[in-house]
């Protein structure tokens, strides 16, 4: 039984840590004012820009069979923006550290979903997600890239982007943040331009100026690197929102064991003050019976 005065150092270890998580989850709210209204704000540019990239990759893939099929020339040979890999690639994004709640583990139950149906090949980002494909799907190969939670590192992003941008379909899983304690997984196709029948007949028709080839060219070399950095804020504004939560939890934990640690305490205070009470009564009767 702990006496006390090992109650009241544990106490004072939890008021430690509870300034410990007040810090970081004060550094975590000022980060995520800090980037949440621009994320949001161009949340549904990029997404309609997205779109309109897909569908000139649809219409310059269309153009150039148009083209190529009466010179029995395989695609791409005369074309090398569409020099594609002909596979998919999906994107995990996950984390390199587990306090950020359930978000890796929902995150991960889609991208599951989708890999095990349709299987592609495999591109993780962040230690958690690695540890966590590499313990179901032993044996399995994948492409790891590692990137830092909290912060945008150019000179880490440009070969993840050199290396996806190979692949013919692109698909990225990720938490979306929606509310404080909201965090909506996600699967976002970056990148397709395969065309089926439905889709052709739905799709708009363009006027490119200069032309497709220029646009496109545009298209691939500058706004899918910004497609993709979006994502990855919107995969860390997600990140910082779940952190708060989980650090908010863990304060009003703490909280509520000191103050159970405090109760504890104070009975053990007044069950040895009862003790010494009992103990001089006793002492007292003693005497008298002697006397």
């Amino acid at each position: 039984m702990n006496s006390p005065k090992q109650i009241g150092n544990d106490i004072e270890t939890m008021r430690a840590m509870r300034e410990f998580v007040s810090a970081y989850e004060e550094i975590a709210a000022n980060n995520m004012r800090r980037v949440r209204d621009a994320v949001v704000k161009r949340r549904s540019f990029l997404e309609e820009v997205t779109k309109l990239y897909n569908e000139i990759k649809k219409s310059y893939r269309g153009e150039v069979e148009r083209l190529m099929a009466d010179k029995k020339s395989p695609i791409g040979s005369q074309f090398p923006l569409l020099k594609k890999n002909d596979k998919t690639v999906y994107i995990l994004f996950s984390t390199n550290a587990s306090f950020y709640g359930d978000i890796v583990g929902n995150t991960y139950a889609v991208f599951k979903d989708y890999w095990s149906k349709a299987q592609g090949d495999v591109v993780i980002i962040g230690k958690v997600g690695r540890r966590v494909f590499e313990q179901e799907n032993p044996g399995v190969s994948y492409t790891y890239f590692d990137y830092p939670d909290m912060k945008m590192d150019p000179v880490l992003l440009k070969p993840i982007i050199l290396h996806i941008a190979e692949y013919e379909r692109v698909v990225i899983f990720h938490t979306q943040f929606q509310t404080l304690v909201d965090q909506a997984p996600r699967a976002f196709v970056l990148s397709e331009s395969q065309v089926d029948a439905s889709q052709s007949e739905a799709a708009h028709k363009y006027i490119f100026e200069p032309s497709l080839d220029r646009v496109i060219e545009y298209f691939e070399k500058e706004i899918f690197g910004s497609i993709f950095e979006q994502s990855m804020h919107e995969s860390q504004l997600s990140k910082l929102a779940s952190r708060m939560v989980n650090l908010d939890s863990a304060g009003q934990n703490i909280k509520k064991r000191i103050a159970d640690l405090d109760i504890r305490r104070r009975t053990l205070e007044h069950q040895a003050k009862n003790k010494q009470q009992v103990n001089a009564v006793s002492r007292m009767v003693a005497l008298s019976h002697r006397r």
